[in-house]
């Protein structure tokens, strides 16, 4: 992981992107994930490294990754001394690419910190049972204006989003990976609004606000790097088919 921003202060979250290893299904990583975060007769694999339950953990149905995870923590020395100690540990070859047993072709943590201004949008709590689908936005920021990209961001694209049906899981900024400046956006959909539709309509409503931004800066504040669609993981399973 490369680049930083200043986290001072702030709560740190970790993106985990994960990708099954040829030769093996999903249903298998996912089916590890469960035994490893449930606790029986015995403490959990979890447990045992003080590791947190996930806030989202999502089954990748657009994009070029099979399982999405997203961890909230108190700083990095937490985040190393709990789960970095796990995959060091020998503890779970199955999530850790290259190891004898692994169920993965790659992984890679990008560490995150909220966006100041995106929280007054965010919907804590567990998703809604309606909420059949998620959605993962990276998108790029112009250097510099990282502070008024997120704003224009919240107060257009995503209070869009919500009128017409998504709730808003998350904003953040990326403290630590690549290609920084970037904003993450985690939004939640239900079954009445596909996103698709719904982007198209924000699309065509934000014409004017995008040549704004173009003359005052030449280019877009805020444009799409990457984006994936996902089914929510609960309860050990996931909505749909298993591949």
């Amino acid at each position: 992981m490369t680049g930083n921003l200043d986290t001072t202060g702030r709560c740190l979250f970790e993106l985990r992107f994960e990708q099954i290893a040829p030769g093996r299904a999903v249903s298998e990583l996912v089916e590890w994930y469960r035994k490893a975060m449930s606790d029986g007769g015995e403490p959990s694999l979890w447990s045992r490294h003080s590791i947190p339950t996930p806030l989202e953990m999502s089954c990748v149905v657009i994009g070029p990754h099979s399982i999405i995870t997203l961890y909230r923590w108190n700083s990095l020395t937490e985040r190393e001394s709990s789960f970095g100690r796990l995959l060091e540990s020998g503890d779970a070859p199955a999530i850790v690419p290259g190891a004898e047993g692994s169920l993965l072709r790659e992984a890679e943590s990008w560490i995150l910190a909220g966006a100041p201004a995106g929280e007054a949008l965010v919907e804590a709590g567990a998703p809604n049972a309606t909420d059949k689908l998620q959605e993962l936005r990276i998108q790029q920021v112009l250097n510099g204006s990282s502070t008024e990209a997120a704003e224009t961001l919240t107060r257009h694209e995503l209070s869009m989003a919500i009128e017409r049906g998504a709730r808003i899981r998350g904003v953040y900024e990326l403290a630590i990976g690549p290609e920084r400046p970037l904003l993450i956006s985690f939004l939640s959909w239900n079954a009445k609004t596909p996103p698709e539709r719904a982007w198209a309509e924000i699309d065509a409503a934000q014409a004017d606000q995008r040549d704004a931004e173009r003359q005052k800066h030449q280019r877009r504040l805020v444009g799409i790097s990457r984006r994936y669609l996902m089914r929510p993981l609960r309860n050990g399973g996931f909505e749909g088919a298993v591949g």
